[in-house]
Protein backbone atom coordinates (compact mmCIF):
# COMPACT_ATOMS: atom_id res chain seq x y z
CA UNK A 1 0.00 0.00 0.00
CA UNK A 2 2.90 2.07 0.86
CA UNK A 3 4.89 2.53 -2.91
CA UNK A 4 1.97 0.95 -5.09
CA UNK A 5 4.58 -1.88 -6.02
CA UNK A 6 2.89 -4.75 -7.80
CA UNK A 7 3.57 -8.53 -5.87
CA UNK A 8 4.58 -11.02 -8.18
CA UNK A 9 6.89 -13.86 -8.25
CA UNK A 10 7.24 -17.45 -8.54
CA UNK A 11 5.98 -17.74 -4.54
CA UNK A 12 3.16 -15.69 -4.61
CA UNK A 13 1.80 -17.44 -8.13
CA UNK A 14 2.04 -20.77 -6.83
CA UNK A 15 0.58 -20.07 -3.49
CA UNK A 16 -2.56 -18.47 -5.01
CA UNK A 17 -2.75 -21.32 -7.75
CA UNK A 18 -3.04 -23.76 -4.87
CA UNK A 19 -5.66 -21.40 -3.35
CA UNK A 20 -8.04 -21.50 -6.61
CA UNK A 21 -7.16 -25.69 -6.56
CA UNK A 22 -8.79 -25.77 -3.49
CA UNK A 23 -11.75 -23.14 -3.38
CA UNK A 24 -12.38 -21.88 -7.27
CA UNK A 25 -11.87 -18.57 -8.80
CA UNK A 26 -14.39 -16.59 -6.08
CA UNK A 27 -11.20 -17.41 -3.54
CA UNK A 28 -10.42 -13.75 -4.92
CA UNK A 29 -13.16 -11.98 -3.53
CA UNK A 30 -13.44 -13.74 -0.61
CA UNK A 31 -10.75 -13.63 0.83
CA UNK A 32 -9.03 -10.97 2.85
CA UNK A 33 -5.75 -9.98 1.38
CA UNK A 34 -3.36 -10.95 3.51
CA UNK A 35 -5.05 -14.59 3.06
CA UNK A 36 -4.04 -14.72 -0.52
CA UNK A 37 -0.13 -14.37 -0.14
CA UNK A 38 2.16 -16.55 1.79
CA UNK A 39 2.27 -15.77 5.45
CA UNK A 40 5.30 -13.45 5.82
CA UNK A 41 5.40 -12.22 2.41
CA UNK A 42 6.97 -8.50 2.57
CA UNK A 43 7.33 -5.60 -0.16
CA UNK A 44 10.58 -6.21 -2.15
CA UNK A 45 10.72 -2.52 -2.37
CA UNK A 46 9.56 -0.81 0.34
CA UNK A 47 9.10 -4.07 2.91
CA UNK A 48 5.81 -3.30 3.88
CA UNK A 49 3.13 -6.06 5.14
CA UNK A 50 0.34 -3.94 4.51
CA UNK A 51 -1.61 -5.10 0.71
CA UNK A 52 -4.64 -4.53 -0.92
CA UNK A 53 -5.68 -5.90 -4.02
CA UNK A 54 -5.27 -4.61 -7.53
CA UNK A 55 -8.57 -3.19 -9.83
CA UNK A 56 -7.26 -3.98 -13.09
CA UNK A 57 -8.27 -6.30 -15.25
CA UNK A 58 -6.35 -8.37 -18.35
CA UNK A 59 -8.22 -8.32 -21.58
CA UNK A 60 -11.65 -9.89 -21.61
CA UNK A 61 -10.34 -12.53 -24.50
CA UNK A 62 -6.94 -12.99 -22.07
CA UNK A 63 -8.76 -16.24 -21.30
CA UNK A 64 -9.90 -17.16 -24.32
CA UNK A 65 -6.68 -16.07 -26.11
CA UNK A 66 -4.71 -18.33 -24.24
CA UNK A 67 -6.81 -21.82 -25.18
CA UNK A 68 -4.34 -22.80 -27.14
CA UNK A 69 -1.77 -23.00 -25.05
CA UNK A 70 -4.50 -25.59 -23.17
CA UNK A 71 -6.15 -27.29 -25.62
CA UNK A 72 -3.33 -27.88 -28.29
CA UNK A 73 -1.74 -30.94 -26.84
CA UNK A 74 -0.90 -34.37 -28.06
CA UNK A 75 -2.56 -35.65 -25.58
CA UNK A 76 -5.46 -34.23 -27.01
CA UNK A 77 -4.72 -35.74 -30.20
CA UNK A 78 -4.05 -32.14 -31.33
CA UNK A 79 -0.79 -30.07 -32.60
CA UNK A 80 0.41 -26.80 -31.57
CA UNK A 81 0.09 -24.28 -33.87
CA UNK A 82 -3.80 -24.47 -35.41
CA UNK A 83 -4.51 -24.96 -38.63
CA UNK A 84 -7.15 -22.40 -38.81
CA UNK A 85 -8.42 -19.69 -36.49
CA UNK A 86 -12.13 -18.48 -37.80
CA UNK A 87 -14.13 -15.32 -36.65
CA UNK A 88 -16.14 -12.82 -37.21
CA UNK A 89 -13.87 -9.22 -38.51
CA UNK A 90 -14.63 -7.92 -34.66
CA UNK A 91 -12.25 -10.19 -33.55
CA UNK A 92 -9.31 -8.69 -35.37
CA UNK A 93 -8.18 -6.88 -32.18
CA UNK A 94 -10.18 -9.40 -29.78
CA UNK A 95 -9.12 -13.00 -29.79
CA UNK A 96 -7.38 -12.83 -32.99
CA UNK A 97 -4.91 -10.36 -31.61
CA UNK A 98 -4.70 -11.54 -28.17
CA UNK A 99 -4.07 -15.28 -28.90
CA UNK A 100 -1.15 -13.81 -31.05
CA UNK A 101 0.39 -11.97 -28.47
CA UNK A 102 0.04 -14.67 -25.41
CA UNK A 103 1.92 -17.04 -27.98
CA UNK A 104 4.07 -14.67 -29.29
CA UNK A 105 5.10 -13.92 -25.55
CA UNK A 106 5.23 -17.47 -24.36
CA UNK A 107 6.09 -19.21 -27.81
CA UNK A 108 7.68 -17.16 -29.87
CA UNK A 109 5.39 -17.98 -32.63
CA UNK A 110 1.93 -17.53 -33.86
CA UNK A 111 -0.61 -20.17 -32.83
CA UNK A 112 -1.98 -20.32 -36.00
CA UNK A 113 -1.17 -21.12 -39.22
CA UNK A 114 -4.35 -19.49 -40.90
CA UNK A 115 -6.72 -16.55 -39.98
CA UNK A 116 -10.16 -16.93 -41.77
CA UNK A 117 -12.33 -13.28 -40.87
CA UNK A 118 -16.03 -13.09 -41.86
CA UNK A 119 -18.65 -10.11 -42.00
CA UNK A 120 -22.05 -10.73 -40.26
CA UNK A 121 -25.28 -11.50 -41.12
CA UNK A 122 -27.95 -9.19 -42.43
CA UNK A 123 -31.19 -9.24 -43.84
CA UNK A 124 -32.51 -8.46 -47.51
CA UNK A 125 -32.53 -4.69 -46.36
CA UNK A 126 -28.93 -4.58 -45.13
CA UNK A 127 -29.92 -4.44 -41.43
CA UNK A 128 -28.24 -7.36 -38.80
CA UNK A 129 -30.42 -9.11 -37.52
CA UNK A 130 -31.16 -9.27 -33.83
CA UNK A 131 -34.43 -11.04 -32.30
CA UNK A 132 -35.30 -7.19 -31.34
CA UNK A 133 -35.79 -6.34 -34.53
CA UNK A 134 -37.33 -9.61 -35.60
CA UNK A 135 -35.49 -10.52 -38.36
CA UNK A 136 -33.57 -13.38 -37.83
CA UNK A 137 -33.91 -16.72 -39.63
CA UNK A 138 -32.78 -19.90 -37.69
CA UNK A 139 -30.88 -22.73 -38.80
CA UNK A 140 -33.62 -25.00 -37.85
CA UNK A 141 -36.41 -22.87 -39.62
CA UNK A 142 -33.90 -23.13 -42.48
CA UNK A 143 -33.44 -27.37 -42.48
CA UNK A 144 -36.87 -28.37 -41.86
CA UNK A 145 -38.20 -26.38 -44.99
CA UNK A 146 -35.03 -26.98 -47.49
CA UNK A 147 -32.98 -29.92 -45.92
CA UNK A 148 -29.27 -29.65 -44.18
CA UNK A 149 -27.58 -29.36 -47.41
CA UNK A 150 -29.27 -26.60 -49.04
CA UNK A 151 -28.63 -24.66 -45.85
CA UNK A 152 -24.31 -25.74 -46.45
CA UNK A 153 -24.82 -24.86 -49.70
CA UNK A 154 -26.17 -21.53 -49.38
CA UNK A 155 -23.35 -20.84 -46.58
CA UNK A 156 -20.97 -21.95 -49.79
CA UNK A 157 -22.88 -19.53 -52.24
CA UNK A 158 -21.77 -16.60 -49.96
CA UNK A 159 -18.14 -14.54 -50.18
CA UNK A 160 -17.92 -14.81 -46.35
CA UNK A 161 -15.64 -11.85 -46.45
CA UNK A 162 -18.38 -9.43 -46.82
CA UNK A 163 -21.72 -9.16 -44.73
CA UNK A 164 -23.87 -11.76 -45.52
CA UNK A 165 -27.43 -11.75 -46.62
CA UNK A 166 -30.00 -14.22 -45.85
CA UNK A 167 -33.57 -14.31 -46.70
CA UNK A 168 -35.80 -17.20 -47.91
CA UNK A 169 -35.69 -15.53 -51.29
CA UNK A 170 -31.84 -16.28 -51.97
CA UNK A 171 -32.39 -19.88 -50.03
CA UNK A 172 -35.16 -20.20 -52.36
CA UNK A 173 -32.71 -19.38 -55.38
CA UNK A 174 -29.94 -21.79 -53.84
CA UNK A 175 -32.78 -24.45 -53.48
CA UNK A 176 -33.40 -24.10 -57.26
CA UNK A 177 -29.52 -24.38 -57.49
CA UNK A 178 -29.27 -27.70 -55.43
CA UNK A 179 -32.03 -29.28 -57.31
CA UNK A 180 -30.00 -28.81 -60.53
CA UNK A 181 -26.41 -30.28 -58.79
CA UNK A 182 -29.41 -33.03 -57.77
CA UNK A 183 -31.04 -33.91 -60.45
CA UNK A 184 -27.28 -34.27 -62.43
CA UNK A 185 -25.99 -36.63 -59.80
CA UNK A 186 -29.10 -38.44 -60.89
CA UNK A 187 -29.44 -39.27 -64.41
CA UNK A 188 -25.64 -39.94 -64.51
CA UNK A 189 -26.76 -42.70 -61.76
CA UNK A 190 -29.70 -43.57 -63.39
CA UNK A 191 -27.79 -44.22 -66.21
CA UNK A 192 -25.33 -46.65 -64.18
CA UNK A 193 -27.80 -49.31 -63.31
CA UNK A 194 -26.25 -52.57 -65.80
CA UNK A 195 -22.76 -50.95 -65.79
CA UNK A 196 -20.01 -52.86 -64.13
CA UNK A 197 -17.04 -50.98 -63.68
CA UNK A 198 -14.79 -54.13 -64.08
CA UNK A 199 -16.22 -55.51 -67.60
CA UNK A 200 -17.77 -52.72 -69.40
CA UNK A 201 -15.24 -49.94 -69.03
CA UNK A 202 -13.80 -48.93 -72.00
CA UNK A 203 -10.10 -47.31 -72.35
CA UNK A 204 -9.33 -43.88 -72.92
CA UNK A 205 -8.02 -44.19 -76.56
CA UNK A 206 -10.79 -46.30 -77.31
CA UNK A 207 -13.58 -43.95 -75.91
CA UNK A 208 -15.63 -41.54 -77.97
CA UNK A 209 -14.20 -38.34 -78.48
CA UNK A 210 -17.05 -36.43 -77.35
CA UNK A 211 -16.91 -38.32 -73.94
CA UNK A 212 -13.12 -37.54 -73.71
CA UNK A 213 -14.29 -33.72 -74.44
CA UNK A 214 -16.87 -34.00 -70.89
CA UNK A 215 -14.00 -35.74 -68.95
CA UNK A 216 -11.56 -32.40 -70.09
CA UNK A 217 -14.02 -30.45 -69.03
CA UNK A 218 -14.76 -31.98 -64.99
CA UNK A 219 -10.61 -32.10 -64.76
CA UNK A 220 -11.22 -28.23 -65.35
CA UNK A 221 -13.84 -28.21 -63.08
CA UNK A 222 -11.43 -30.54 -60.36
CA UNK A 223 -8.34 -28.36 -61.25
CA UNK A 224 -10.52 -25.33 -59.90
CA UNK A 225 -12.72 -26.23 -57.45
CA UNK A 226 -9.71 -28.32 -55.62
CA UNK A 227 -7.80 -24.75 -55.98
CA UNK A 228 -10.90 -23.25 -54.78
CA UNK A 229 -10.81 -25.46 -51.29
CA UNK A 230 -7.32 -24.49 -50.92
CA UNK A 231 -7.90 -20.66 -50.81
CA UNK A 232 -11.13 -21.14 -49.10
CA UNK A 233 -13.04 -19.26 -51.70
CA UNK A 234 -16.08 -21.27 -51.57
CA UNK A 235 -18.53 -18.74 -53.06
CA UNK A 236 -16.80 -19.74 -56.07
CA UNK A 237 -17.12 -23.79 -55.97
CA UNK A 238 -20.28 -23.12 -55.70
CA UNK A 239 -20.39 -20.68 -58.78
CA UNK A 240 -18.12 -23.28 -60.77
CA UNK A 241 -20.36 -26.39 -59.42
CA UNK A 242 -23.70 -24.77 -60.75
CA UNK A 243 -22.11 -23.63 -64.29
CA UNK A 244 -21.15 -27.45 -64.85
CA UNK A 245 -24.16 -28.85 -63.73
CA UNK A 246 -26.60 -26.17 -66.29
CA UNK A 247 -24.05 -25.95 -68.88
CA UNK A 248 -21.60 -28.40 -69.27
CA UNK A 249 -23.83 -31.19 -68.36
CA UNK A 250 -27.16 -30.64 -68.49
CA UNK A 251 -27.54 -28.40 -71.39
CA UNK A 252 -24.89 -30.04 -73.25
CA UNK A 253 -23.09 -33.19 -72.80
CA UNK A 254 -26.07 -35.38 -70.96
CA UNK A 255 -28.84 -33.91 -73.05
CA UNK A 256 -26.60 -35.10 -76.00
CA UNK A 257 -26.28 -38.79 -74.27
CA UNK A 258 -29.74 -39.41 -74.04
CA UNK A 259 -29.51 -41.02 -77.79
CA UNK A 260 -26.57 -43.16 -77.10
CA UNK A 261 -27.82 -44.13 -73.57
CA UNK A 262 -31.71 -44.94 -74.60
CA UNK A 263 -31.26 -45.81 -78.25
CA UNK A 264 -28.49 -48.06 -78.98
CA UNK A 265 -27.96 -51.83 -78.06
CA UNK A 266 -27.03 -52.07 -74.12
CA UNK A 267 -23.45 -53.43 -74.79
CA UNK A 268 -22.68 -51.24 -77.41
CA UNK A 269 -19.17 -49.79 -77.01
CA UNK A 270 -20.33 -46.25 -78.30
CA UNK A 271 -22.92 -46.97 -75.11
CA UNK A 272 -20.23 -48.34 -72.74
CA UNK A 273 -18.18 -45.32 -73.38
CA UNK A 274 -20.61 -42.66 -72.66
CA UNK A 275 -21.27 -45.07 -69.12
CA UNK A 276 -17.40 -45.01 -68.68
CA UNK A 277 -17.25 -41.29 -68.73
CA UNK A 278 -20.02 -40.73 -66.84
CA UNK A 279 -19.14 -43.10 -64.45
CA UNK A 280 -15.92 -41.48 -63.93
CA UNK A 281 -17.37 -37.64 -63.58
CA UNK A 282 -20.06 -38.97 -61.40
CA UNK A 283 -18.11 -40.93 -58.42
CA UNK A 284 -14.89 -38.04 -58.59
CA UNK A 285 -18.13 -35.35 -58.51
CA UNK A 286 -19.76 -36.81 -55.60
CA UNK A 287 -16.10 -37.31 -53.66
CA UNK A 288 -15.50 -33.45 -54.56
CA UNK A 289 -18.88 -31.97 -52.96
CA UNK A 290 -18.76 -34.29 -50.46
CA UNK A 291 -17.61 -31.47 -48.12
CA UNK A 292 -20.37 -29.02 -48.98
CA UNK A 293 -23.62 -31.66 -49.28
CA UNK A 294 -22.41 -34.33 -47.32
CA UNK A 295 -26.16 -36.30 -46.97
CA UNK A 296 -26.82 -35.79 -50.99
CA UNK A 297 -23.22 -37.51 -51.90
CA UNK A 298 -23.42 -40.22 -49.12
CA UNK A 299 -26.86 -40.89 -50.63
CA UNK A 300 -25.79 -41.03 -54.04
CA UNK A 301 -22.41 -43.05 -53.46
CA UNK A 302 -24.19 -45.73 -51.36
CA UNK A 303 -26.56 -46.35 -54.82
CA UNK A 304 -23.59 -46.19 -57.22
CA UNK A 305 -22.61 -50.01 -58.72
CA UNK A 306 -20.50 -52.06 -56.27
CA UNK A 307 -17.92 -52.56 -58.37
CA UNK A 308 -17.40 -48.33 -58.26
CA UNK A 309 -17.28 -48.08 -54.76
CA UNK A 310 -14.10 -49.16 -53.07
CA UNK A 311 -14.58 -47.33 -49.26
CA UNK A 312 -17.70 -48.11 -47.14
CA UNK A 313 -18.59 -44.29 -47.28
CA UNK A 314 -18.21 -41.40 -49.53
CA UNK A 315 -16.64 -39.64 -46.51
CA UNK A 316 -13.97 -42.32 -46.05
CA UNK A 317 -12.89 -41.14 -49.40
CA UNK A 318 -9.99 -38.68 -50.63
CA UNK A 319 -10.83 -35.87 -52.60
CA UNK A 320 -9.98 -36.54 -56.54
CA UNK A 321 -6.92 -36.21 -58.28
CA UNK A 322 -6.36 -33.57 -61.35
CA UNK A 323 -5.69 -36.34 -64.23
CA UNK A 324 -2.10 -35.87 -65.93
CA UNK A 325 -3.53 -36.67 -69.17
CA UNK A 326 -3.70 -34.02 -72.37
CA UNK A 327 -5.40 -34.07 -75.55
CA UNK A 328 -4.74 -30.52 -76.50
CA UNK A 329 -5.93 -30.73 -80.02
CA UNK A 330 -9.36 -33.04 -79.12
CA UNK A 331 -9.81 -29.87 -76.83
CA UNK A 332 -9.64 -27.22 -78.89
CA UNK A 333 -11.23 -28.38 -82.01
CA UNK A 334 -14.15 -29.70 -79.48
CA UNK A 335 -14.18 -26.04 -78.21
CA UNK A 336 -15.02 -25.08 -81.98
CA UNK A 337 -17.54 -27.54 -82.31
CA UNK A 338 -19.12 -26.11 -79.43
CA UNK A 339 -19.51 -22.75 -80.79
CA UNK A 340 -20.97 -23.95 -83.91
CA UNK A 341 -23.34 -26.09 -81.57
CA UNK A 342 -24.28 -22.45 -80.06
CA UNK A 343 -24.83 -20.93 -83.47
CA UNK A 344 -27.30 -24.09 -84.66
CA UNK A 345 -29.31 -23.85 -81.43
CA UNK A 346 -29.81 -19.92 -81.86
CA UNK A 347 -31.15 -21.15 -85.14
CA UNK A 348 -33.42 -23.72 -84.14
CA UNK A 349 -34.58 -21.84 -81.19
CA UNK A 350 -35.84 -19.46 -84.04
CA UNK A 351 -37.66 -21.90 -86.06
CA UNK A 352 -39.24 -23.33 -82.32
CA UNK A 353 -40.56 -19.77 -82.13
CA UNK A 354 -42.10 -19.61 -85.23
CA UNK A 355 -43.95 -22.94 -84.49
CA UNK A 356 -42.48 -24.81 -87.36
CA UNK A 357 -40.99 -27.42 -84.66
CA UNK A 358 -41.11 -28.78 -81.35
CA UNK A 359 -38.50 -30.81 -80.43
CA UNK A 360 -35.23 -30.33 -81.89
CA UNK A 361 -35.53 -33.51 -83.82
CA UNK A 362 -38.01 -32.54 -85.61
CA UNK A 363 -35.76 -30.17 -87.82
CA UNK A 364 -32.91 -31.03 -90.28
CA UNK A 365 -29.69 -28.52 -90.91
CA UNK A 366 -28.36 -27.61 -93.67
CA UNK A 367 -24.48 -25.96 -93.45
CA UNK A 368 -22.21 -24.52 -95.95
CA UNK A 369 -19.34 -23.90 -94.95
CA UNK A 370 -15.36 -22.41 -96.01
CA UNK A 371 -12.37 -22.79 -94.96
CA UNK A 372 -11.15 -24.28 -91.68
CA UNK A 373 -14.78 -24.30 -90.52
CA UNK A 374 -15.17 -26.54 -93.57
CA UNK A 375 -12.48 -28.62 -92.50
CA UNK A 376 -13.56 -29.14 -89.30
CA UNK A 377 -17.37 -29.99 -89.99
CA UNK A 378 -16.37 -32.40 -92.37
CA UNK A 379 -14.11 -34.64 -89.66
CA UNK A 380 -17.37 -34.63 -87.38
CA UNK A 381 -19.65 -35.31 -90.29
CA UNK A 382 -20.61 -38.64 -88.68
CA UNK A 383 -21.47 -36.73 -85.17
CA UNK A 384 -23.47 -33.89 -86.07
CA UNK A 385 -26.50 -34.97 -85.77
CA UNK A 386 -26.30 -36.70 -82.37
CA UNK A 387 -24.11 -33.54 -81.75
CA UNK A 388 -27.13 -30.83 -82.26
CA UNK A 389 -30.07 -33.31 -80.90
CA UNK A 390 -31.29 -32.67 -84.75
CA UNK A 391 -32.69 -35.93 -87.47
CA UNK A 392 -30.12 -34.93 -89.74
CA UNK A 393 -27.65 -32.80 -90.99
CA UNK A 394 -27.02 -31.61 -94.81
CA UNK A 395 -23.95 -30.15 -96.19
CA UNK A 396 -24.79 -28.10 -98.97
CA UNK A 397 -22.34 -26.89 -101.50
CA UNK A 398 -23.71 -23.51 -102.73
CA UNK A 399 -24.04 -20.54 -100.22
CA UNK A 400 -27.21 -20.82 -98.74
CA UNK A 401 -29.73 -17.77 -99.96
CA UNK A 402 -33.27 -16.68 -98.65
CA UNK A 403 -34.76 -16.31 -95.18
CA UNK A 404 -33.92 -17.74 -92.24
CA UNK A 405 -30.29 -18.28 -93.10
CA UNK A 406 -27.82 -17.50 -90.27
CA UNK A 407 -24.31 -15.96 -91.74
CA UNK A 408 -21.65 -16.59 -88.38
CA UNK A 409 -17.82 -16.70 -88.56
CA UNK A 410 -17.28 -13.90 -90.78
CA UNK A 411 -18.95 -15.84 -93.35
CA UNK A 412 -17.31 -19.24 -93.33
CA UNK A 413 -20.74 -20.87 -91.86
CA UNK A 414 -23.96 -20.26 -93.41
CA UNK A 415 -26.67 -22.15 -91.65
CA UNK A 416 -30.20 -22.73 -92.01
CA UNK A 417 -32.72 -24.84 -90.21
CA UNK A 418 -35.80 -26.73 -91.57
CA UNK A 419 -38.17 -29.29 -91.13
CA UNK A 420 -37.29 -32.37 -91.00
CA UNK A 421 -38.77 -34.72 -94.43
CA UNK A 422 -40.08 -38.21 -93.78
CA UNK A 423 -41.64 -39.98 -90.70
CA UNK A 424 -40.80 -40.18 -86.74
CA UNK A 425 -39.48 -42.95 -85.76
CA UNK A 426 -41.52 -43.82 -82.65
CA UNK A 427 -38.37 -45.49 -81.36
CA UNK A 428 -35.33 -42.73 -81.10
CA UNK A 429 -37.69 -39.78 -82.56
CA UNK A 430 -35.91 -39.16 -85.24
CA UNK A 431 -37.50 -38.52 -88.52
CA UNK A 432 -36.33 -41.10 -91.55
CA UNK A 433 -37.80 -41.65 -95.35
CA UNK A 434 -36.88 -44.89 -94.87
CA UNK A 435 -39.09 -46.20 -91.95
CA UNK A 436 -39.95 -49.67 -91.91
CA UNK A 437 -37.28 -50.62 -94.39
CA UNK A 438 -35.07 -53.33 -91.97
CA UNK A 439 -36.50 -56.58 -93.06
CA UNK A 440 -38.71 -57.95 -90.20
CA UNK A 441 -39.24 -54.59 -87.91
CA UNK A 442 -41.74 -52.70 -88.88
CA UNK A 443 -42.89 -49.05 -88.26
CA UNK A 444 -39.43 -48.06 -87.25
CA UNK A 445 -35.85 -46.20 -88.57
CA UNK A 446 -33.35 -48.10 -90.47
CA UNK A 447 -30.58 -47.57 -87.25
CA UNK A 448 -33.59 -48.77 -84.67
CA UNK A 449 -34.43 -51.18 -86.84
CA UNK A 450 -31.21 -52.82 -86.94
CA UNK A 451 -31.11 -52.64 -83.00
CA UNK A 452 -33.90 -54.28 -82.42
CA UNK A 453 -33.30 -57.13 -85.07
CA UNK A 454 -29.92 -58.08 -83.59
CA UNK A 455 -31.26 -58.55 -80.01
Amino acid sequence: DECNEPIVSDETLKFFQNLVREKGVEVWYLEETDSLLPPGTKCPKCGSKSFSKGNDILDVWFESGSSHLAVLKPENGLQWPSDLYLEGSDQHRGWFQISLLIAMATRGAPPFSTVLTHGFMIDENGRAMHKSLGNVISPNEITDKYGADVLRLWVTSEDYRNDIVLSFNLLDQVAEVYRRIRNTIRFMLGNLYDFDATKHSVSLEDMEEMDIYALMKFNELKKKVLSYYELMEFHKIFHSVHYFCAEDMSAFYLDVLKDRLYIEKPDSPRRRSAQTAISKILKEFLLLMAPIIPFTTEEAYQNLPDTMRDVESVHLGDLPTIDEWERPELYSRWEKLMEVRGEVNKALEDLRKSGDIGHSLDAEVVLYSEGEVRELLNRAKQILPELFIVSSVVFSEERLEGEGVSVVFDGDLMIKVRKAEGEKCPRCWHYSKEIGMVRDVKGLCPRCGIIISDK
